[in-house]
């Protein structure tokens, strides 16, 4: 509000209030709420005699304000009101509800502020105009500035809203009270006036609590949210809430986790480093924050290798040609893609399932089953599907070092075209399945607590033929599942 719309209101009378009657029972309402006793009100001005009167004795201001000035107003007819030196304008109606009437008493405050409204029904115009004007004098305003804006509000002990606003409440004297979490409580008794607006500011406190920090070994360094703190010092005040520990001592793996001091409480944690790590561990740089933030994870990569030549069980196979495959006679270049998704603790690793789509380009001989010659085969396809592989991880600062292992089936597909002197045999298709032992062997590298890149060596071997070694270059993200899954 300008500086002289403020003086407008110290020199002017805050009750007076000007009244107006739109609609056609403008007058017969008029004539029902002076029956009723709204004329008697203090700073009334129900009729256009005692409006108009009010408005002469009116001193204008040297300046208009933002009604001259061109300055935005929040609302032009609230601050002519400010202007005319009147408290409020009060807009009344009334209109047929059902077998009787309804009335509305509109207030609107000058300057700024929102309007309130009463309501009143009756089965005659008086009745309900006494109903409304019963209503309007029970209920006051109270306006509530309050820091945090989350606060709950009570008045009188009973939920009254949440964050600052104007707020209905009856005349009288109350008790209003603000809380929110990790604050403290904030109380007030504020006394209404009956047809006036009350004001109240709570500002409430963050709340502390005591935390006592145990940690072992005893050297070690401790911090929360990032800043040193003592420990195995006795309590100390933290600030209630949520908040980042981290404890970390040379030869020894990292601990981090969240804590919840409550507030005005008293939280009390005890870390334990366990044993320290031995050997050539012990001199390796401990895991950063980030590569044990979240425990499951999706990946995909791109796989290049080759496969290695070898016989093929044609008894699990079946064609749509005459003859089987019984060797690949060379080895095969080999171009896919990896995805998978798993779980990493701080040590052990399980990927629940891993599935690799790849394609080998060109034509390699092959020899056909039953007899001796030569024929090709060409536009191999290989789907191999890890369920369930598991292994181990060793976390160094962001580098996280890894190996991975399990069954796998391997499923293969690819055209047999027979040699040119055998006319009589046509061209077919060969599916064919394997179950082999996979190895992965890598290192990933954690670029944040979510994104992570990765490089490893992949390998088939043994129990059955057609092994293949790749190089796998790919990207994952991590994350942490909602509690419950």
């Amino acid at each position: 509000m300008a500086p002289w719309l403020l003086l407008v209101f110290l020199a002017a009378p805050p009750e007076v209030v000007l009244w107006h009657f739109p609609g056609p029972r403008g007058d017969a309402l008029r004539q029902a709420l002076v029956a009723a006793g709204a004329a008697e009100m203090p700073g009334q001005r129900l009729d256009e005699a005692a409006i108009a009167e009010h408005l002469r004795a009116a001193k204008w201001p040297a300046s208009l304000g933002c009604l001259e000035d061109g300055a935005p107003c929040d609302d032009a007819a609230q601050a002519g009101l400010a202007l005319v030196g009147a408290a409020a304008r009060l807009d009344a109606s009334a209109d047929r509800d059902g077998e009787g009437f309804r009335v509305t008493l509109t207030r609107v405050p000058a300057g700024a502020g929102a309007p309130v409204t009463f309501e009143g029904r009756g089965a005659t115009l008086e009745a309900a105009a006494t109903t409304a004007l019963t209503a309007m004098r029970g209920t006051s305003i109270l306006e509530v500035a309050v820091t945090p804006p989350e606060a709950q509000l009570f008045l009188d002990g009973q939920p009254l809203g949440q964050g600052p606003g104007r707020y209905p409440v009856a005349p009288g004297e109350h008790t209003i009270r603000a809380e929110a979490p990790a604050h403290v409580t904030a109380e007030e008794t504020v006394r209404v006036l009956a047809d006036r607006a009350a004001e109240v500011a709570l500002t409430l406190q963050a709340a502390n609590g005591k935390l006592v920090l145990d940690v072992a070994p005893k050297h070690a360094k401790a911090t929360l949210d990032g800043v040193p703190v003592a420990h195995g010092t006795g309590a100390f005040d933290v600030l209630a809430g949520k908040h980042a520990l981290h404890v970390e001592a040379e030869g020894y793996d990292t601990h981090d986790e969240t804590i919840e001091v409550p507030p005005g409480g008293r939280l009390q944690v005890k870390v334990e480093l366990g044993a320290p790590r031995s050997g050539l561990l012990s001199d390796l740089p401990p895991p950063h924050p980030d590569t044990l933030a979240h425990g499951y994870y999706a990946r995909g990569g791109l796989r290049l290798g080759g496969i290695a030549s070898g016989s093929v069980d044609a008894g699990r196979g079946s064609g749509t040609t005459r003859s089987d495959v019984d060797e690949f006679a060379d080895a095969q270049p080999l171009v896919g893609v990896d995805v998978a998704l798993g779980w990493r603790g701080r040590i052990m690793m399980v990927e629940a399932l891993g599935i690799t789509l790849g394609a080998s380009p060109g034509e390699v001989d092959a020899t056909l089953e039953r007899v001796t010659v030569d024929g090709t085969a060409e536009d191999l396809s290989r789907v191999v599907i890890r369920p369930a592989w598991v292994g181990a991880r060793y976390p160094i600062e962001r580098f996280e070092p890894y190996v991975l292992g399990g069954l796998e089936l391997v499923l293969e597909s690819f055209d047999i075209t027979p040699p040119a002197d055998r006319p009589r045999w046509s061209k077919g298709e060969i599916d064919h399945r394997i179950f082999l032992i996979g190895l992965e062997i890598g290192t990933r590298y954690q670029f944040t607590s979510d994104w992570f890149g990765t490089a490893a060596l992949g390998f088939d071997f043994l129990p059955g033929e057609r092994g293949s070694a790749a190089l796998i270059l790919g990207v994952g993200y991590a994350l942490q599942l909602p509690e419950g899954l």
